[in-house]
C-alpha cells in the first residue's frame, strides 16, 4: 500500500472513530436531559467528506512537520472534488492558497486558506447552500520571555 493510501485509510479510520465517539456522547447527553431523537440521523458523510475534513483539520496544527504536511497535501490532491486556488486571498486580504471542497452529504463548501510561504492556516470558512458564510480567522502567535500576571488571582 502506498504511503498516500495508507495515510488516507488512517485519516478515514480516525474521522469515523471521532464521529462515533461524538454521537455516543451526544446520545448520552440527550438521554440525561430526557430528550428524544438521535444525532446519528445527521447527514451521512462520504469517505471523501471524512478524509477532507480530517486532513484539513490536521493542517491547522503548527506542529505537523513538513513530511506529514506534504503527505496530507497529496491525499487532498487525490480526493475527488478538492479544488486548489494558489492565487486566493483570505478575508483579511492576505495572499493565500485556498483548498476547498463541497461536502457531498451537506452541500456545504469547506475552505481552508493557507499562507503560501509557510503553509500555516490563515483562515477556515464554511459557505452554506444559501450563500451565508462562517469564518474562523487565525492571527499570528507570538511569544514572550516573561509570564503574564495570573488573571485568576483574587
Amino acid at each position: 500500500m502506498s504511503i498516500r493510501k495508507h495515510l488516507r485509510a488512517r485519516l478515514l479510520a480516525q474521522a469515523k472513530q471521532e464521529r462515533a465517539k461524538a454521537i455516543a456522547w451526544q446520545e448520552k447527553e440527550m438521554k440525561a436531559r430526557g430528550k428524544k431523537g438521535s444525532p446519528a440521523s445527521q447527514p451521512k458523510l462520504t469517505d471523501d467528506d471524512f478524509v477532507f475534513e480530517e486532513a484539513t483539520t490536521m493542517l491547522w496544527n503548527p506542529l505537523v512537520g513538513p513530511d506529514l504536511r506534504a503527505a496530507l497535501y497529496k491525499v487532498l490532491a487525490a480526493t475527488p472534488g478538492v479544488q486548489v486556488d494558489s492565487h486566493a486571498r483570505d478575508d483579511l486580504n492576505r495572499p493565500a492558497v485556498e483548498i476547498s471542497r463541497t461536502a457531498t452529504a451537506t452541500g456545504i463548501e469547506d475552505q481552508t486558506f493557507e499562507n503560501p510561504q509557510t503553509g500555516a492556516v490563515l483562515e477556515t470558512a464554511f459557505r452554506y447552500k444559501d450563500g451565508t458564510k462562517g469564518t474562523d480567522l487565525y492571527l499570528s502567535v507570538t511569544s514572550s520571555g516573561t509570564v503574564p500576571p495570573n488573571p485568576y488571582q483574587r
